[in-house]
């Protein structure tokens, strides 16, 4: 990239902060032990070719742009990576997720095993990803991820083993004196723990074992995805959330995930971030590798430095897809004001909406697809510079 496209984006002071973005204290934040403060990010579903597979794409990155602005301490992903499990999906899912720059952590759902052979499913996905259950402690609590379709449908030698390594996880995080959390793809229930099963919940036999371990080892908090929409829960001492997905709720609420807050024995709380989904101004390019050069290549900078400070300010103050965006809104991100920002050509910047790329005046200074994987690389590394305050890179 030109040299004159290394234009440095300056952030005011807490102005691109987790605590700011949700509306917390700063002051409070910093006078909480690190050990017992942290954020992470419960993302649900995005089931690559649930709904139109490009825009399914087109979602995840989304996600993992947004997410890698935040920075969470890590993320959970709660099952259903794909809709139907096959090399190209599998494929697509993991390219999109190389380009997390946070720890992740994910699991599989149903959609995962639907192959023919669920054995032949299991071992496909432990080839790709690893096992299908894990754990790992963090400041205290101890994360049990483990694979919820081996209890909806039991698979012989496979379903008790987990249930085994389950027990013992939780046993040893009792003797250990961290407080365990579970996540999985399904929730215990949708409606009543005695609620007869249903596609939403877990068999009663399993169910019934399951909370009964919950309670005696005191899990804090159970994370699933699986229901498309946001439904909560209180069952003894532990809060049940199954979190919105990221690509398609039936109930109609946007796309988006949960970012967590962590803070000491307080209970736990959460923010919904929506997706600022691409809405495509047509017609447009797919990426082409001469966009990168000359003049055209710093315009396309300064237009990825605006989508990138668009979004900040967005998770920032709350604000949804499709919000109007003015240039005054957006100063505060740049040396010298969104002003120092100039089309060589003498194009004229339009900021345009949330979820809607700005656009420049000037013939063929327009950016590609976002669904293209190339021009999403080049966005989520935008967003990441403008949250550690650097300069673009030549």
């Amino acid at each position: 990239m030109s040299s004159r496209a290394g234009i440095v984006i300056h952030l005011l002071c807490g102005v691109f902060t987790l605590s700011c973005i949700l509306g917390w204290s700063c002051v409070a934040a910093a006078q909480t032990s690190s050990s017992t403060n942290f954020y992470f990010v419960q993302l649900c579903d995005p089931q690559l070719g649930m709904t139109e597979y490009k825009e399914d794409i087109c979602s995840l990155e989304q996600a993992v742009k947004q997410i890698n602005a935040l920075a969470p301490d890590f993320l959970l992903m709660c099952g259903d990576l794909v809709h139907k499990p096959n090399e190209k999906s599998y494929k697509d899912f993991r390219k999109i997720m190389e380009s997390v720059t946070v720890p992740f952590h994910c699991l599989p759902g149903n959609h995962d095993m639907t192959l023919v052979k669920s054995g032949d499913t299991l071992q496909k996905y432990r080839e790709l990803f690893g096992q299908d259950h894990e754990a790992f402690s963090w400041k205290g609590f101890r994360f049990i991820l483990f694979n919820t379709q081996l209890m909806k449908i039991p698979m012989s030698g496979e379903s008790e083993a987990q249930m085994s390594w389950l027990t013992d996880e939780l046993k040893g995080t009792k003797k250990a004196g961290t407080v365990p959390v579970l996540v999985g793809h399904h929730p215990p229930f949708y409606n009543q723990p005695e609620e007869p099963e249903s596609y939403e919940s877990l068999p009663v036999d399993q169910r019934q074992a399951l909370l009964a371990l919950c309670t005696q080892y005191g899990v804090r908090n159970y994370l699933s995805g699986h229901t498309h929409h946001y439904v909560g829960h209180h069952y003894a001492a532990m809060d049940i959330v199954s979190g919105e997905a990221s690509s398609m709720n039936t109930d109609g609420h946007p796309l988006g995930f949960r970012l967590w807050r962590v803070q000491g024995d307080q209970p736990w709380q959460s923010t919904f971030i929506p997706l600022y989904k691409r809405t495509q101004i047509k017609p447009k390019p797919t990426f082409d590798p001469s966009m990168e050069s000359g003049t055209t290549a710093i315009c396309m900078a300064n237009l990825r430095q605006i989508d990138a400070a668009k979004e900040a300010l967005g998770m920032q103050r709350h604000l949804p897809n499709g919000t109007v965006i003015s240039s005054k809104d957006l100063s505060a991100f740049f040396k010298g004001g969104i002003q120092s920002l100039v089309c060589p050509d003498h194009g004229q910047y339009q900021i345009n909406a949330l979820g809607c790329d700005p656009q420049c005046t000037h013939p063929g200074h327009q950016l590609p697809y976002f669904y293209q994987f190339e021009e999403f690389q080049k966005r989520s590394e935008m967003q990441r510079q403008l949250k550690e305050n650097r300069p673009v890179s030549e």
